[in-house]
């Protein structure tokens, strides 16, 4: 938490337009010494991630700093679980944990909290689900955070990633393609180069993929470049400039999913979505029955 911000948003923060999540004992104190006259707080109770949250030991001092605080209105407490897809009884324990300090804190505020715990995997488990929020991640993107088949199953990708083709060359048998004359070239083939690279998030680990284009998949040869990567289009018809390819998506045109980029590249799913760069434009589509 950084002073300077805190006084910059003084006034989202004085309406309630704006709340923060409180995690150690020096982010009160930066509060305290911010300036800002009022703000709402969610409390973050560590109960087994060890990452971020306060530890039981360090209630009573925080609810001492509550009580004579004329800053903090706390409104919500909350925690994370650490392996909820894959470990019930840890989360259960994390959850015990929570519910006892979660008491403590709610009477000495003297009113009920929202209360946050369950992530994706605890919507999918059910753990948690019956507090005031939940907080799912990875589901948002239509993927569990899972590979379990029955669970895939339950979800659809919500995002597909697109690139233009802004070059179509004709390669002879014999020549190369990309850096370090990476890959050699057999037979006669038609190559179209796509303007996205690993600059904007598509991963050089993903040269050993494909994209979809025209329903078809299209092998990508040679290296990924940091802004443009190059496709085998011998077998489309008539591929054209400033078409767009599939790079990722549901699979429903032929291109690789986010699991399947993940598979390649020895990762989950959640680097794969998150490395997609800010230059990448975004636009959102609503279907009929949004």
């Amino acid at each position: 938490m950084d002073r300077h911000r805190l006084k910059l948003l003084a006034a989202e923060l004085e309406s309630g337009k704006i709340q923060l999540c409180l995690h150690s004992m020096e982010d009160v104190h930066i509060l305290h010494d911010s300036g800002v006259q009022k703000a709402q707080v969610h409390i973050q109770i560590e109960t087994g991630m060890h990452r971020l949250g306060f530890d039981p030991e360090e209630m009573d001092a925080l609810m001492f700093q509550i009580r004579e605080s004329s800053v903090m209105e706390v409104i919500g407490v909350f925690t994370h679980f650490a392996q909820s897809e894959s470990d019930m009884a840890f989360t259960l324990e994390q959850s015990l944990k929570f519910d006892q300090v979660e008491k403590k804190l709610s009477q000495a505020c003297g009113k009920k909290l929202i209360r946050h715990v369950a992530n994706s995997g605890a919507i999918i488990s059910s753990v948690g689900t019956e507090l005031e929020w939940v907080r799912p991640g990875i589901m948002l993107y239509g993927f569990p955070p899972t590979v379990e088949p029955e669970i895939q199953k339950k979800f659809q990708p919500v995002l597909t990633w697109t690139a233009p083709i802004i070059s179509i060359k004709q390669v002879r048998a014999g020549g190369s393609i990309g850096y370090n004359q990476q890959y050699k070239v057999e037979k006669d083939m038609k190559i179209a180069t796509v303007a996205v690279g690993y600059g904007d998030g598509f991963d050089m680990s993903y040269g050993s993929a494909w994209v979809g284009y025209k329903n078809q998949k299209c092998n990508i040869v040679g290296r990924v470049c940091m802004d443009l990567m190059m496709i085998d289009v011998s077998e489309v018809e008539s591929p054209m400039h400033n078409d767009h390819v599939r790079l990722l998506g549901d699979g429903s045109g032929a291109e690789p999913t986010a699991l399947e980029l993940a598979w390649i590249k020895k990762t989950i799913v959640y680097e794969v979505l998150c490395r997609i760069g800010q230059r990448v434009q975004r636009t959102v589509h609503f279907s009929e029955n949004d």
